[in-house]
């Protein structure tokens, strides 16, 4: 299958270059010809001024509005062709995916945070993320709610089905979701900007609701035709034109802030025609799924859709940018007060839809993520959707794998949890696979909660909270110590615990930077909360001993192993998960073999 999505995204790839080439060709002639126009209207008007005043401006007027038409026709050529290779690039890049190379996708660095809850610990974020694993977002605000639903993954039963729906409609649909992605990705947006975008969207308004200004839009209109009629047919005097220093003395009066407001959203007259293009892709789009017709309502605001209203906005930037023109904006003001009239339209846009706007763009940042979730479901066909339980806390995973291991040689193991308070003890030697287990059940319930698919046979699970420690991050900087670290990370799950009920909690060694006997007496203490409290999870340990618990909690506590096979000079690792306490260890081998200790070394001698 694998090799049919690589065909797939090969022909994609071809298909889009020669529509490219196709493009580019039409785009170079059109060029030829804007630069034929505008030298033929500059020749004849020289010609044509001296002999016939009439034909020296209608055939150089007629070129240049040819010209004109044919600069329209070349700008929209432009946008075709970054969306063009945009389309190739994401295909490319999907090529580069399928054999495990994600460098063309965004780490989601920026999102550690050390304190979370899980996501340090789980690689959430980082090199080799479960971030970088998802990542088809566009836009700032689509990478920034992809992260947010990474660390808070969804616990409503109704909502996590809804997306599944939405994840698997998207999945299907190739096309659109590539269009999408191409579309979004024009969209340069730095998290700053965005900042200002959403600050100038909470502004005050200083031109809007002033009743003076509305009079004088259709008063000074007025005055401003009829003052150099009525002086042409000689009832007024010519000094009557010092009048056109009223409307323009009135801008002169608000330049300083119309520049800042021009200044301000300067950058963004083309980012809210590209964000109309995005827009209108959702609202043509015939969804099926009713979390996705949902998300469509969103974007009609009083009976208007919403790629129009950003159209407008779009139309009212572009006349405030009409003033960069010193000519233009002297009769523009002059005769209908331009700059004010425009920025009055400029608030009322904003104080009629800038709130729905944010919602807008709330809108395309899920359906960016939906469209993440639904390529990572086209693309892995050894992932399946995950069905929800009814009832108590439950978790079945049938076959699962780590999502980052290739297929061809990944180990599946299995796991189950019926019941509140059921723990299962992992013991095993180093390398055997215990870790990749730990994170494996901790990411594959991350994407079941997010409507995504796991990498499983069968996986059946009930909405739940997961907290982790797995790692510490000893902040010197905080003035903590390793091992202080950890405790803290062990109180906050016990307390959470302990105030808002069950979660699926996974511990990697725990209490590692003590010695042997406090380290054990602790974790007997914490596994025993773990299980009184009603938590669910896995207990990752070197520490065999603590499979005894087995005998004070049959039912609720289970033990699992991985076991090692020592022939000789070599060790092997089948990687699968067994019942019962691990017996071989492996540590004294393997220093042993990079010559820490010596061959006669007798490790049971003190």
């Amino acid at each position: 299958m694998s090799e049919d999505l690589k065909d797939q995204y090969t022909q994609r790839i071809a298909s889009f270059n020669e529509k490219l080439a196709a493009v580019q060709r039409r785009e170079k002639k059109i060029a030829i010809a804007r630069a034929v126009l505008f030298v033929s209207a500059i020749v004849l008007l020289s010609v044509f001024i001296k002999t016939n005043w009439i034909l020296g401006a209608l055939i150089p007027g007629s070129l240049m509005m040819g010209f004109i038409w044919l600069v329209q026709i070349s700008s929209r050529l432009k946008n075709n062709v970054i969306h063009l290779q945009n389309l190739v690039q994401i295909n490319e890049d999907e090529l580069l995916a399928l054999d495990g190379k994600l460098d063309p996708f965004k780490t989601g660095s920026e999102y550690q945070d050390y304190h979370h809850a899980y996501s340090y610990d789980l690689d959430i974020f980082g090199e080799h993320s479960l971030y970088r694993l998802l990542d088809r977002t566009g836009t700032v605000p689509g990478r920034d709610r992809l992260a947010e639903e990474l660390l808070n993954p969804e616990q409503d039963k109704q909502l996590i089905l809804d997306r599944q729906q939405a994840v698997q409609e998207l999945s299907i649909n190739v096309d659109w979701r590539q269009d999408f992605l191409a579309t979004a990705r024009q969209i340069e947006f730095e998290k700053d900007e965005t900042r200002e975008l959403k600050n100038w969207l909470k502004g005050k308004d200083h031109f809007s609701g002033k009743r003076i200004y509305s009079i004088l839009f259709v008063v000074v209109p007025v005055l401003s035709v009829a003052i150099p009629v009525l002086i042409g047919l000689s009832y007024l005097s010519i000094y009557t034109a010092m009048y056109y220093l009223f409307p323009l003395s009135l801008v002169a009066f608000q330049a300083r802030r119309i520049l800042h407001e021009q200044n301000r959203l300067g950058r963004f007259v083309k980012l809210f025609k590209k964000y109309s293009g995005i827009l209108l892709l959702i609202e043509q789009e015939e969804f099926a799924s009713d979390l996705l017709r949902d998300e469509q309502d969103i974007l009609i605001h009083k009976e208007l859709m919403a790629s129009k209203i950003v159209n407008r906005l779009s139309g009212i930037l572009w006349g405030i940018e009409s003033r960069n023109n010193l000519i233009m904006a002297l009769l523009l003001n002059a005769f209908v007060i331009w700059d004010i009239r425009y920025m009055v339209n400029l608030e009322i846009w904003r104080r009629d839809f800038g709130e729905a706007f944010e919602d807008w763009l709330n809108v395309i940042a899920r359906i960016e993520v939906l469209n993440s979730l639904a390529n990572l479901t086209h693309n892995r066909t050894d992932m399946v959707f995950p069905e929800l339980s009814e009832g108590t806390l439950k978790l079945e995973m049938l076959e699962g794998g780590h999502p980052f291991i290739d297929p061809e040689v990944r180990v599946d193991n299995s796991l189950n949890y019926t019941a509140q308070g059921q723990i299962k003890i992992i013991t095993g030697a180093n390398m055997a696979g215990k870790s990749t287990l730990l994170r494996t059940v901790g990411i594959n319930l991350i994407l079941a909660q997010m409507g995504a698919p796991v990498c499983a046979k069968k996986f059946t699970f009930t909405p739940v909270r997961i907290r982790t420690s797995v790692r510490t991050n000893d902040s010197l900087g905080d003035n903590e110590s390793y091992f202080y670290a950890e405790l803290v990370k062990l109180n906050r799950i016990m307390t959470e615990l302990r105030e808002k009920g069950p979660m699926f909690v996974i511990v990697d060694e725990m209490l590692r930077g003590t010695n042997s006997r406090d380290k054990h007496m602790g974790s007997v203490g914490i596994v025993k909360q773990l299980v009184e409290l009603g938590a669910i999870g896995l207990v990752a340990t070197h520490d065999v001993e603590l499979g005894q618990l087995i005998k004070i909690y049959p039912g609720q506590i289970e033990n699992k192993c991985f076991e090692v096979d020592i022939n000789g000079e070599h060790l092997s690792f089948d990687y699968r998960l067994r019942n019962g306490i691990s017996q071989n260890l492996n540590a004294t081998f393997l220093m042993k073999q990079m010559g820490i200790l010596k061959d006669d070394t007798n490790s049971d001698r003190v």
